[in-house]
């Protein structure tokens, strides 16, 4: 599962990983105990211009990825789910039952917490 987020455009890379980090605390806040479940499941994908190849790292090691984008420009973060399902994959009935379960709990603990940063409107100045 993942979700597309756009950060605030006019602001450096640092304000960018700092901005993603903020919304995923809010996301934490506010459903605290379903968001601890599925925290050692979520990476942070970031969407690097002109890169072929793009930025994945861990919840845990959002830090780093300072590091690694350095010099370079963020244009938008993915919020990946991931799950391993092992054997259960091969069930049918399990397969239905545990992918829906993921998508409501994705959803539930930060799909519906997030915003994209959108441009602020041009303000007009008056000559008089």
């Amino acid at each position: 599962m993942s979700v597309k987020i756009i950060p605030p455009l006019n602001k450096g890379t640092v304000a960018r990983i700092s901005w993603i980090s903020r919304q995923l605390d809010n996301c934490k806040k506010k459903e605290e105990t379903l968001f601890k479940i599925i925290e050692n499941d979520i990476w942070i994908e970031a969407n690097i211009k002109y890169a072929k190849v793009n930025l994945k790292v861990k919840l845990s090691e959002l830090d780093n990825l300072n590091e690694l984008a350095k010099g370079k420009e963020i244009q938008a973060f993915r919020i990946v789910l991931t799950n391993d399902f092992g054997v259960r994959f091969a069930s049918n009935k399990k397969f239905i039952e545990l992918i829906e379960k993921m998508i409501l709990d994705f959803y539930e603990g930060i799909v519906q917490h997030m915003t994209n940063w959108s441009r602020p409107a041009p303000k007009l100045e008056r000559k008089d």
